[in-house]
């Protein structure tokens, strides 16, 4: 429910959110953050030396 509820705050209609399958969405959120975690790791693992 929360999730629905953030997606109302961010501009989305009623109807998209209802029209969303929210595990489907939750995939592809959790998608974006994982790459997101690793282009911040492969820049920290390239641009510093211990």
């Amino acid at each position: 429910m929360e999730i629905k509820v953030q997606l109302f705050e961010n501009g989305w209609t009623f109807n998209e959110i209802e029209n969303t399958d929210i595990s489907e969405l939750m995939k592809l959120l959790a998608f974006r953050d994982a790459t997101k975690e690793f282009a911040k790791l492969k820049y920290l693992d390239e641009h510093t030396s211990f």
